[in-house]
């Protein structure tokens, strides 16, 4: 590996009911090389052991990796919320690392992230994303993970559309304090860190790595876990079929657009930027403009199938 300044990087971790696996995951995190990290936990109520878990990690440093229990008496954010806790309370760092409680990380992961995000001016906003190997419960291998929208070809309105496939999952992604500083302010938008990181370094610019043949970790695909991605195409469907019907996502996708052009519009200097702002970023006007929604010239989605659901979607009055 490409010998790096040891800057501090922070782990951003949010837990809930995940004693089952997360010693797999803090033993992994352990075990990198790079050996000057935070890791920022907050548990978002668990009803197992896992606080008791992460409270016995946290009474010794491993080698130059501390781990951190933020405690507050917020109660259960939901996994979105409870990072943006997280975000807004931990101190400032060179660099930052989302995490899932149930994965486990190669031993290089971090360094290979900082090797790469550290060739990048410290005052410009950077992003670091990379592939991984999805897993099923047990840890074996299922395939590799989804390609990333090619960063030439992205923007505002393909990262907030594009869950699971914009600019590299959240577990993947390492940030620089310049992008941080930019993207998480007071009143971000609603979809997860993640896809707000895609959305800001889209539509402000910035530096962006793909590490695409770089496996950093198994993600673990079991009964309980959050997303569909992973899953296979029937898991995926299924969860597309629910946000179609309950509507969740597109009141969460129209609440953060609306929030990113409240932020950032005025910066915007691509038309298809200020025209996805446009069209999507009044949530006063939800549901309506359907025919406008429908018509908007830019792609949103990764496969056609998805797109045309995406504009019978809109027609309906889901956006």
């Amino acid at each position: 590996m490409v010998d790096v300044l040891l800057e501090p990087v922070s782990i951003v971790l949010t837990t809930y009911n995940g004693a089952q696996y997360i010693e797999e995951l803090f033993k992994s995190l352990i075990a990198q090389t790079y050996k000057n990290i935070n890791v920022w936990i907050r548990d978002d109520g668990s009803t197992d052991d896992t606080v008791a878990i992460i409270r016995r990690y946290c009474t010794r440093e491993y080698d130059g990796i501390v781990f951190h229990l933020i405690e507050d008496d917020r109660g259960n954010l939901g996994s979105g919320n409870s990072f943006r806790q997280i975000l807004f309370t931990i101190p400032p760092t060179s660099y930052y690392a989302f995490c899932d409680q149930d994965d486990v990380w190669d031993a290089h992961k971090i360094e290979r992230a900082v090797a790469a995000i550290s060739e990048f001016p410290r005052d410009e906003q950077a992003l670091y994303a990379a592939n991984y190997v999805v897993c099923d419960a047990e840890l074996n291998r299922l395939g590799r993970g989804r390609m990333c929208v090619p960063f030439e070809q992205m923007n505002v309105g393909r990262a907030f559309f594009n869950y699971g496939a914009g600019l590299g999952q959240g577990f993947t992604l390492m940030f620089n304090h310049a992008l941080k500083e930019e993207a998480f302010v007071e009143g971000f938008g609603e979809r997860g860190p993640d896809t707000w990181l895609w959305a800001v370094i889209s539509g402000l610019g910035g530096n962006y790595v793909f590490d695409g043949e770089y496996e950093s970790a198994l993600y673990r695909r079991h009964d309980d876990t959050i997303t569909a991605t992973g899953k296979g195409a029937l898991a995926l469907w299924k969860t597309r079929f629910r946000q179609f019907r309950e509507g969740t996502f597109f009141v969460r996708t129209a609440k953060a657009a609306d929030s990113y052009r409240q932020l950032y519009y005025d910066r915007m200097t691509r038309p298809e930027d200020k025209l996805f702002l446009d069209v999507f970023g009044h949530y006063e006007e939800f549901g309506k403009r359907r025919v406008r929604k429908a018509r908007y010239p830019y792609r949103l989605k990764i496969t056609v199938a998805e797109e045309i659901a995406t504009r019978i979607a809109f027609l309906c009055g889901k956006c």
